[in-house]
């Protein structure tokens, strides 16, 4: 995919355009989306599902003796997959 820099005003008016879009991003659509594909335009999406990235990343994180854990809080996500040793 190609990066593009933008200043902060030209950002703040691409984020305001982004959040017009009829678009919302749920699980069905995230599954039509990860079939491989080539050629689709730039679709933008002004809402996504809430544990969506959740969902997603419990899906490819393998279970067993020590499996990953997400946490989804107030627009800032983290991961945690695994633990050291002895923390």
């Amino acid at each position: 995919f190609q990066a593009i820099a933008l200043s902060r005003d030209q950002f703040k008016a691409w984020v305001r355009k982004t959040k017009q879009s009829p678009r919302k991003l749920n699980k069905a659509r995230y599954e039509e989306l990860e079939r491989p594909s080539s050629g689709y335009p730039v679709t933008y999406f002004s809402s996504v599902k809430p544990g969506l990235f959740g969902d997603i990343v419990r899906k490819y994180t393998t279970t067993g003796a020590n499996p990953g854990t997400v946490s989804e809080n107030e627009g800032s996500t983290s991961v945690k997959i695994g633990s050291l040793k002895g923390s």
